[in-house]
């Protein structure tokens, strides 16, 4: 198990014994490390592709990255889809905008009910997500 700030921590692939050449098993463990974030990557992924998703459950159980990595599959998946409807729907684009719109919105207001009643690393993590969204859109 792998521990980070805020008392996050995620379960590795497999373990890595800490013995022989610091070099040797630092290599393993990073290797091991990067397979088990893949690992959570891809789970988001497919939490993401299987249709709506409630953002703030992701945020509560993702990485602060990982998280905002599954916002922006959730914007990539909605604007591809948005652009290939466009052609036959030309009310689709303001659609999908006001989507963004409501979960940039979401992210606002849920990030200001976090910072008062939650512990501070959800809180954050909804706060990078708000600030990195409006960027993109």
């Amino acid at each position: 198990m792998l521990f980070r700030s805020f008392n996050f921590h995620f379960q590795l692939e497999r373990p890595v014994k800490a013995e022989g050449s610091v070099e040797i098993w630092l290599g393993q463990l990073l290797h091991v490390s990067r397979q088990s974030l893949h690992t959570i990557i891809r789970e988001a992924y497919i939490t993401v592709t299987e249709g709506e998703c409630n953002l703030i459950e992701i945020l509560e159980e993702l990485p602060a990255q990982v998280g905002i990595l599954a916002l922006q599959m959730i914007w990539t998946r909605d604007s591809e889809s948005a652009l290939i409807q466009a052609r036959h729907d030309r009310k689709i684009m303001p659609e999908v905008n006001n989507r963004f719109l409501d979960m940039l919105n979401q992210l606002v207001s849920d990030s200001q009910y976090y910072s008062t009643s939650t512990p501070r690393c959800l809180s954050r993590r909804v706060s990078s997500c708000r600030l990195t969204k409006p960027h993109e859109i």
